[in-house]
């Protein structure tokens, strides 16, 4: 929850039993009451935990479910646990099977007994017409495989998503929903440098479904709204807070949110057929949004943002990057890979000194001339300090090409 307004929140994967603090899970959830988490999904690992799964969401059937499964740490226990486990998914509070599905990292359980265990419960969550939790790590074509040759539940998660863009693809191919979970926010997560943001099938991002967002809306209270907005903008304050630059590959449809999502991030690359459009005007809100009236004058101008904003109009691409809102156009073949190769470069680069200038970007918009000085002495001392600096000069100075290393 990043930096927040209240919510109220949804934790849609917990592991309640597991928290290892001296509390009883039914102090846990009401902490977690008392942050404004909302709802709780607990998530059963094998049959013990499964079991305090649904009873505790028994105790606390207002806000609590569960999911009944099997880890892959844990599928060794299958001819022991299984059936229990089929009779107990049939719990009213159940809302998935999982997770499951296989980790050839640790390898608690052998490879053969985590497919058995995963396709038992791709084949239960299908029969119960339910949601089945997948994890997965260091194990993207086994779980395809599996997923390919098995008829699918109406509804998959990839839990703590980690993969990179064409697992993202293969997964979203299924119609599958991805978990980004707190594990992309690790601060020792070094080795995440620059992120390519690109849609699929052709198109970047049309914003909220009509129906399945916009309508419900219209029926909301207003402090409920407020939390809704707030919600979407903390999206904008987390792609703008986040040290790693964020590249935007955008082709086709870009729209609502979806044109916030280009606007928010830092480069912006796009192809010819690319069109964009912030859209709130068309359905009677204000171009207020998610940080649009302060964000996208200081890209594009104040007289081409208020145009937009107020029109609803869609911005050619060749309009965007003579305005520059885009930083290039390309053509469709060739755009995720030039995407992948900024980002490479930003990645291989002084990518500790890149987080700085990212920070100053965002801290000096409201900062007077004297401020922007010293804030920026403070901070170029500080990439002064670092071994990529003292190398960087080195390398320079003996003609050899620097490696950065972040410290």
């Amino acid at each position: 929850m990043i930096g927040a307004p209240p919510g109220p929140w949804v934790d849609s994967h917990c592991h309640v039993p597991f928290i290892d603090d001296g509390a009883a899970p039914d102090a846990v959830v009401a902490r977690a009451r008392d942050a404004d988490v909302a709802w709780m999904v607990t998530v059963g690992t094998d049959l013990v935990t499964s079991r305090d799964a649904v009873a505790l969401a028994g105790r606390h059937d207002e806000d609590v479910y569960a999911t009944v499964g099997l880890h892959p740490h844990d599928a060794s226990r299958f001819d022991d646990e299984w059936d229990a486990l089929v009779a107990l998914a049939a719990s009213a509070r159940v809302v998935a099977v999982g997770e499951c599905g296989f980790d050839l990292h640790y390898r608690h359980s052998s490879e053969e007994e985590q497919e058995r265990a995963f396709r038992a419960q791709v084949a239960l969550a299908r029969t119960l017409d339910t949601t089945l939790v997948i994890h997965t790590r260091e194990a993207w074509d086994e779980t395809f495989r599996v997923l390919a040759d098995e008829e699918l539940p109406p509804r998959i998660v990839f839990h703590c998503f980690t993969g990179g863009p064409d697992e993202a693809r293969r997964a979203l191919d299924t119609g599958a929903f991805l978990s980004f979970s707190g594990i992309v926010s690790f601060r020792n997560a070094s080795d995440v440098r620059a992120v390519v943001l690109t849609g699929s099938g052709g198109n970047f991002c049309s914003g909220g479904d009509v129906f399945e967002i916009i309508e419900p809306l219209t029926r909301m209270a207003t402090l409920d709204l407020l939390a809704f907005t707030r919600m979407t903008g903390d999206l904008v304050k987390a792609m703008r807070r986040c040290p790693q630059q964020i590249v935007a590959a955008v082709d086709g449809v870009c729209a609502g949110a979806g044109a916030i999502l280009a606007m928010a991030s830092d480069i912006r690359l796009a192809t010819p057929e690319a069109k964009t459009a912030f859209l709130f005007t068309r359905v009677g809100l204000a171009g207020a949004d998610m940080g649009a009236c302060g964000i996208l004058p200081r890209i594009i101008g104040q007289g081409r943002a208020a145009e937009l904003l107020y029109t609803g109009r869609t911005m050619s691409a060749a309009e965007g990057a003579a305005w520059g809102f885009y930083n290039a156009l390309h053509p469709q073949a060739e755009l995720e890979r030039e995407a992948v190769a900024f980002a490479r470069s930003l990645a291989d680069g002084p990518w500790f000194a890149h987080g700085i200038t990212k920070t100053m970007m965002n801290q000096e918009w409201s900062m007077g001339l004297d401020e922007m000085i010293e804030s920026e002495a403070q901070a170029q001392a500080i990439c002064m300090t670092t071994g990529d600096f003292r190398r960087a000069f080195e390398a320079f100075a003996g003609k050899r090409k620097p490696a950065f290393e972040g410290n």
